[in-house]
């Protein structure tokens, strides 16, 4: 009779399974055919934004493409369109931590100040500087650092808090210094943005300026571009989650090093290298060790398995005469 019992408990709850996962199917069928509906009430031009948006937001962000801030607050009288809310969404897609920030706020500006759509993009993703330096202390550093490089130099990546380019910064750890770095996510419309942010930055920046929010987007891409020599570097960060995307390897490799041959560096970048360098000179006694280490690693293997086996021997004699 229990064994019955079992057996009848067990095909109730197997039919019980079985109606949750028809009941699943059926949730997922109404789901298809209410998006089938919406498809079918959406018009032919509708279907056509929406299969090409991909093409059309990378056009809305070309440089040659944009408008100038009179021609969009024309516009805008006659549309609903949020502009703010607009530039929000499009530079948080650019991250992979998607934090949520208060729409990018475009009101307090001079009119003069708004340029056009791509450069209120660029002033939402360059984002407030960390740790404001003297504008008036030059920087001069020849370091060249890779991604595979920075933990034998003492310096562990982290993601930047307010992840935007401004937010690269290194501080100082007990065992680690901290090198923090916005995330990316790149595809081939978001690196269409990404250039031409770096196209109209180069054509507006003035690097006599000594501002650092004149080159932040520059510094960043130049920065990167450093730090990627190899595609191994590449899959490092990836691995990290620094940097995302359809993207291959070599494709963001080519990409980033042809970008940076185009540019030149902002002074962020060259403050960031100046405080690489300065870890650099103060944990170079752990540098040199580690170094040894790495170059020697199976040597130094060998010499102990050796110790080990020596270890072992002298020991038995003794072990012997305990006995």
């Amino acid at each position: 009779m229990e064994e019955m019992a079992d057996l009848c408990d067990n095909s109730s709850s197997s039919h019980g399974q079985s109606d949750n996962t028809m009941e699943a199917v059926e949730y997922r069928e109404e789901e298809e055919e209410e998006e089938e509906d919406e498809e079918e009430d959406l018009s032919p031009l509708q279907r056509f934004f929406l299969s090409n948006q991909a093409c059309i937001n990378s056009d809305i962000l070309l440089l040659e493409n944009q408008l100038p801030w009179l021609v969009i607050e024309a516009l805008m009288t006659a549309t609903t369109v949020d502009v703010s809310m607009f530039i929000t969404i499009m530079g948080n897609s650019m991250a992979l931590k998607y934090l949520w920030t208060c729409p990018f706020d475009y009101d307090n500006m001079a009119p003069s100040d708004r340029p056009h759509l791509l450069g209120l993009l660029q002033l939402f993703k360059q984002g407030v500087l960390v740790k404001p330096r003297d504008p008036n202390t030059v920087f001069l550093s020849s370091v060249v650092v890779r991604a595979m490089e920075l933990e034998g130099l003492g310096i562990k990546l982290e993601y930047s808090e307010i992840d935007k380019f401004n937010g690269m910064e290194i501080s100082k750890g007990l065992l680690f210094d901290k090198l923090s770095l916005p995330s990316l996510k790149l595809d081939c419309t978001r690196a269409s943005w990404l250039a031409n942010m770096v196209a109209f930055e180069v054509c507006t920046a003035s690097y006599s300026s000594q501002s650092t929010n004149d080159s932040s987007v520059c510094s960043y891409v130049a920065f990167l571009a450093m730090l990627m020599g190899r595609e191994e570097d590449v899959h490092k960060l990836r691995s990290k989650g620094f940097i995302q995307g359809e993207l291959s390897d070599k494709q963001i490799l080519d990409f980033f090093n042809g970008l940076a041959q185009q540019i030149s560096p902002g002074i962020r970048y060259f403050e960031i290298l100046h405080d690489v360098e300065k870890c650099k000179y103060r944990r170079w006694t752990r540098i040199m060790v580690c170094k040894f280490v790495s170059d020697n690693a199976k040597a130094i293997a060998a010499v102990l398995s050796i110790i080990g086996v020596l270890v072992g021997i002298f020991k038995a004699p003794y072990s012997l005469k305990q006995h």
